[in-house]
């Protein structure tokens, strides 16, 4: 890259030395035809330096200067001695001896002139490659200024959207121009001058990209990587770094959120990462997610739409996110607003059914009916599912063309050849965070992080609590999303649960304490749980003894309910058990509450103790202490955001805000 420069310092130098011959003699052209007419004369001058040797160009160029000086101190004696006054400015042609008296004397300005044309990085690369004289000449110490064009695009900290990948005499391997490669090397003396060239890279007219730069702090030079997929020795140490890309789906959900434009809410779309409208960067100085192609844009969340939108960053409200324990990024005031980060491995969902801790698992599609196999959560492409918007349908990771489908005869999933069906198409409920089918929506999946190690968090069936471990006790606490030590993963082939923080313990049922402990796994019977299903949903139970039995604590996100085709929403009091309707508005505790996916119930957000039932007296919804063996507080979406008592289709509610997109 060195060579570069130097050839770019020689090109520019010629253009000092040549120049004047392109001119008439005595005339004197202002600067702007000068200009003009070495940007005519350049492809002339290109073949010519093309014949000069690259080695030692640098001390050519020296070279050349201080002949020049030296002229010009001779020309100023022999004026002084013949009593004349030297004149303004002199330039020499060393290619023709056409001397110019009224030519202007060629600056550092003129200089830095021609680096503008040649695109170059203007005053500081001239510096930096010695072409100013006197006490300048030598490399200046200390970082430049940052031009304010460039602090404006992309802010005080441009290194708070990078992450240092790794400190070693090794950098990216460049690929072929062909085939999207760069290794696109100039000086930069601070790690901040090399960060923001790779930012600005996206918003050039050629649409460079740029995902690592490698910043080479002895020769304080920079290089600018399309990709890293490979390695490559080099002879100095190098800071490699890589940009912190995004792409973000909101929690639960297979889609991606691409920028529509400023002011407006996020559309979800197919996950792509091509798109560049759904390419963020996570900002860790300012927390900020900001869109890769317009840094001035931020990922926002709007209070009034209860949406993820975009918003200018300099004055964005809600647009500070902080990484939790699970992975997500959640507003620092307001951690239940959360998204995810969809990267490459990552935009690969694993599906389950609500309250089973088992992931769907499939191998290769051979044309034979294959039922979906339930198995536990791991890191495989055979458990992996992208969710496609155009069609509505799970893909397998393995093979593109195969979609899951609903196996009517067997009432249960497998997969097969995607085509445009029913039995394929899924709708995202924001409501339970689940997608059910089109045409039957009682069959729904639950949408689990990939690479998933989080686990459940439990609770025994008829308790509102989770079943918490901090390392020497089992405890039952309110339960907290982002509690690592209420979460439990389960072994398929061993039938135990396994704590996620002290995977060496697994939950056991103790007969003498009748309660639940944490101890050394093994092959022990008080270990193993079987599955069922009974009338408070899915569960594991130690044998068939429904006393020892844990089930999954699902908890859907806040909303208020409605009557269907009602306009006012159902409210609690808490002194009276029959619900008031009053006027919506999501700010009222009161109107809050929580769908239990496990239990099929409506709690009552302030207290989960309480939940919605139907008093045939008073005839109106009321609510009652939760029981979850209680038919009349069990509830079944009849459509989609339409949830009715089982048995009772007449007697419905609806989720007020039926936000769904698709």
């Amino acid at each position: 890259m060195r060579g570069v420069l130097l050839w770019v310092g020689l090109f520019a130098t010629a253009c000092v030395l040549f120049a004047p011959a392109l001119f008439l003699p005595g005339a004197t052209p202002g600067a702007a035809e000068r200009r003009a007419t070495m940007v005519k004369h350049f492809s002339d001058l290109r073949s010519k330096l093309a014949n000069l040797k690259a080695s030692n160009a640098k001390a050519r160029l020296r070279r050349m200067f201080a002949k020049r000086r030296l002229r010009e101190q001779r020309e100023q004696r022999e004026h002084h001695e013949t009593g004349a006054s030297a004149p303004a400015s002199n330039v020499t042609n060393t290619s023709n001896s056409t001397h110019h008296a009224g030519g202007p004397m060629w600056s550092m300005h003129d200089v830095t002139d021609m680096f503008d044309i040649l695109a170059a990085s203007a005053t500081r690369e001239a510096r930096h490659i010695g072409l100013q004289r006197g006490s300048q000449w030598r490399r200046q110490k200390g970082p430049p200024p940052r031009t304010e064009e460039e602090v404006t695009l992309v802010g005080d900290e441009p290194m708070g959207m990078f992450s240092l990948a790794l400190v070693s005499h090794r950098t990216c391997a460049s690929l072929p121009v062909e085939f999207g490669g760069q290794d696109n090397r100039s000086s930069a003396r601070t790690l901040d001058m090399c960060a923001t060239r790779c930012l600005l890279s996206e918003s050039e007219p050629t649409a460079r990209k740029c995902t690592h730069f490698a910043w080479i702090p002895k020769t304080q030079e920079c290089a600018i990587y399309h990709s890293c997929a490979g390695k490559v020795t080099y002879n100095e140490q190098v800071r490699l770094y890589a940009k912190n890309i995004i792409y973000v789906r909101e929690v639960g959900e297979g889609l991606c959120l691409r920028y529509t434009g400023p002011l407006r809410l996020l559309e979800h779309h197919t996950c792509d990462t091509t798109e560049r409208m759904q390419t963020w960067l996570y900002d860790s100085a300012s927390n900020a997610i900001k869109l890769q192609n317009d840094l001035s844009q931020c990922l926002d969340f709007f209070l009034q739409d209860t949406d993820f939108g975009a918003w200018p960053c300099i004055d964005a409200a809600n647009h500070e996110f902080v990484p939790d324990h699970t992975g997500k990024l959640c507003l620092k005031d307001d951690i239940s607003k959360c998204v995810q980060n969809a990267t490459a491995e990552h935009f690969y969902l694993q599906l389950r059914l609500p309250g089973e801790g088992s992931c769907f698992h499939a191998g290769h599609f051979d044309g034979h009916t294959h039922m979906i196999i339930h198995r536990t959560c791991e890191p495989r492409r055979e458990q992996w599912w992208l969710f496609e918007l155009e069609t509505l349908s799970f893909k397998h990771a393995l093979d593109g063309s195969v979609c899951l489908n609903w196996n009517v005869e067997k009432n249960g999933f497998d997969i097969w050849k995607c085509y445009k069906t029913p039995k394929q198409q899924f709708q995202f409920d924001q409501f339970r965070l689940t997608y059910c089918l089109v045409h039957d929506p009682r069959q729904c999946l639950m949408a689990s992080e990939t690479l998933a190690a989080t686990g459940l968090q439990l609770r025994a069936p008829g308790d509102t609590s989770c079943i918490e471990f901090d390392g020497t006790s089992i405890s039952r606490q309110n339960c907290r999303v982002t509690f690592l030590k209420q979460r439990w993963m389960f072994e398929s082939s061993t039938m135990r649960f396994r704590h996620t923080q002290h995977s060496t313990l697994c939950l056991e049922f103790e007969e003498a304490a009748n309660e639940f402990s944490a101890v050394t796994c093994g092959p022990f019977a008080l270990q193993k749980f079987h599955y069922s299903i009974g009338t408070d949903g899915r569960k594991y139970c130690i044998g068939k003894d429904e006393r020892k039995c844990v089930q999954e604590a699902t908890l859907g996100p806040e909303t208020v309910l409605r009557l269907p085709g009602g306009i006012e929403c159902l409210q609690y009091e808490g002194t009276r058990q029959v619900l008031q309707h009053v006027p919506c508005d999501r700010s009222f505790e009161e109107q809050r509450w929580v769908f239990d996916l496990a239990t099929q119930m409506f709690r009552y957000s302030a207290d989960t103790t309480q939940c919605l039932d139907y008093e045939e007296e008073e005839e109106a919804f009321s609510a009652e202490p939760c029981h979850d063996n209680h038919p009349g507080q069990q509830f079944s979406m009849h459509k989609l955001g339409v949830y009715c008592i089982n048995g009772r289709e007449e007697l419905c509610v609806q989720d007020a805000s039926l936000a769904f997109r698709f």
